[in-house]
């Protein structure tokens, strides 16, 4: 059986790769023996190898040169080294002659996301959406690139940053008020979420990770009636301080099972520049949008994060345990 081979110039000097695998894995992805072939035959001693994986790693002497930047599959990169990741391929890309191969597993979603951050950076488009749409046109051929909507809101993110000088500036914090659901999910084996609040077999419950740290609840009310937005939970929170990235995961659970619904991941530093009512319509939740028949998630479901950006000088600093 012949192996994939995944390997795409995305410019003439950045390469987009899947993960450099042997043994067994390597017959559904990228032989390590081809790719080192590869490397060292059309770029001999001229190239860098940068893995994003941060659920595995290889030894640093089977490529000419190895950084790694990890983060975890199917999420963004921490906000703080996307930077470094840039600088690190700009130094490297200096000299017109060498090249850098970015992979993370599949060479699609992770990778898509930090070069098209370096796209950004080094100023050959403006627009994050453009280079994301750059990307897709060229390592895909369906022009779907960096598919998980928090992944491409990083990429704004770091625009953003670009922008507006804000690459140093310490991550601001925030106080959590209220999460809202708008919309009811239809999970679990009882017929879905409506039947689950109105009879309560199973109940949604919301974690929010923040800097190691993590703090799960059930919601504080639980309804699947609203006059206005119909809110099918509602979650309250006091003294719950956030700073930097955070990423808000919903989960239902029952007797025999617990799942995650879908999660949005956002940094504290780009929500003080909006209102403080935060809205995610339904291609912008991550795990959401491959429901395209609307069978889990209704049309107009969304959710809504209220914050307070003005964070009193006395607070609990250790607010979620």
């Amino acid at each position: 059986m012949q192996s994939i081979f995944i390997i795409i110039d995305i410019t003439p000097q950045i390469i987009a790769m899947g993960y450099p695998a042997d043994n067994f894995e390597s017959l559904y992805r990228n032989s390590l023996e081809e790719v080192q072939r590869f490397l060292n035959t059309r770029h001999p001693e001229k190239y860098k190898v940068i893995n994003l994986c941060s659920e595995r790693q290889y030894r640093h002497d089977l490529f000419y040169k190895v950084v790694e930047f990890p983060f975890e599959d199917h999420q963004p990169p921490p906000f703080q080294i996307i930077l470094p990741f840039c600088l690190t391929v700009s130094k490297w890309l200096k000299k017109q002659d060498r090249v850098v191969a970015v992979h993370c597993k599949a060479g699609k979603g992770r990778t898509g996301t930090m070069i098209s951050c370096y796209l950004l950076f080094s100023k050959q488009y403006d627009s994050s959406k453009d280079a994301l749409k750059y990307y897709a046109m060229i390592r895909t051929q369906n022009q779907e690139g960096v598919t998980i909507p928090s992944q491409a809101r990083y990429v704004e993110y770091f625009n953003i940053a670009l922008k507006m000088n804000l690459l140093y500036v310490p991550a601001k914090t925030v106080e959590l008020i209220e999460v809202r659901l708008v919309g009811i999910p239809n999970f679990g084996i009882f017929g879905g979420c409506s039947k689950i609040f109105k009879f309560i077999i199973v109940e949604p419950f919301i974690r929010i990770q923040n800097e190691n740290k993590q703090l799960i609840q059930q919601p504080t009310i639980l309804t699947n009636q609203d006059q206005q937005k119909q809110y099918s939970a509602i979650f309250k929170f006091q003294g719950v301080y956030l700073s930097g990235d955070v990423v808000v995961q919903f989960f239902h659970k029952s007797i025999v099972l617990e799942e995650k619904m879908f999660q949005a991941w956002l940094n504290t530093s780009f929500v003080i520049m909006s209102p403080q009512l935060q809205i995610f319509k339904r291609d912008e939740l991550d795990g959401v949008g491959k429901d395209k028949q609307f069978k889990k998630f209704p049309i107009n479901f969304s959710l809504e994060i209220l914050f307070d950006k003005v964070v009193a000088i006395r607070r609990r600093s250790d607010c979620i345990k």
